[in-house]
């Protein structure tokens, strides 16, 4: 029983558990499907059938019942999100949002648990320090996007030989290959929604070059398609 208890609480459960902040607000009847999963691992550790009532196997066990382990991660969920001030949860906390009329939130829902439970209301005296900042894209403050490109009227009216030669008359004035890293990605998928694939082609200062292609799914082959020609200072 010990083995099956460790590779449950090792490799089952922390997957159950993963984004309670998302779930935990789920209805009773959808929660009920999660709580399953945790019935049919009590009885596989202890051997037992369903008429032996759940509590008596986790009492057996010495597991907690899913709907507590829920509480406790919405609470501490909760608290760490009052510390974070600079995340968008700890603002949507501030504010209270308003409830709705029948699905709870996630804020609504640990401040009701904390009202139950009859814990202390810890206010944030000390914010927690983060590594990095929210969002991290707010620094990257030299990003530059062109969108127009001299002697390019309308690509409708223009053949590829045409747009291709202007284009790299562009790049290489404005971004010289041997200053720059210079990446080009492109994809595609059958019927917009089959055999999707995409490709990354980069030139190096040095005047190597290096490429790579992989399937994927469509959705981020589009991605790919449209994607900008991407230019980093080397």
């Amino acid at each position: 029983m010990k083995l099956l208890k460790k590779t449950y609480v090792g490799y089952v459960r922390p997957v159950m558990e993963y984004g309670i902040a998302a779930w935990g607000t789920a209805s009773k009847t959808k929660f009920q499907k999660i709580e399953r999963v945790q019935n049919h691992s009590l009885r596989i550790m202890t051997g037992g059938i369903k008429s032996i009532p759940i509590n008596s196997m986790e009492s057996v066990t010495g597991l907690e019942s899913l709907e507590d382990r829920r509480k406790k991660k919405i609470v501490c969920q909760y608290t760490k999100f009052q510390h974070l001030a600079n995340h968008p949860m700890s603002k949507l906390i501030t504010n209270n949002p308003r409830k709705r009329l029948k699905r709870t939130n996630f804020t609504a829902s640990a401040q009701q648990i904390h009202k139950s439970l009859e814990l202390p209301d810890l206010r944030p005296d000390t914010p927690l320090q983060s590594s990095i900042d929210w969002p991290p894209w707010n620094q990257q403050s030299q990003i530059e996007i062109v969108k127009d490109i001299d002697g390019v009227t309308s690509k409708k009216s223009m053949i590829k030989r045409e747009l291709h030669c202007l284009t790299q008359n562009m790049l290489d004035k404005k971004y010289p290959s041997n200053y720059w890293i210079r990446a080009f990605t492109d994809g595609s998928a059958s019927e917009a929604v089959r055999d999707g694939g995409g490709g990354v082609y980069i030139e190096w200062p040095d005047n190597s070059s290096s490429r790579g292609y992989s399937p994927c799914k469509s959705g981020f082959a589009d991605r790919c398609k449209v994607s900008p020609r991407c230019t980093r200072e080397y």
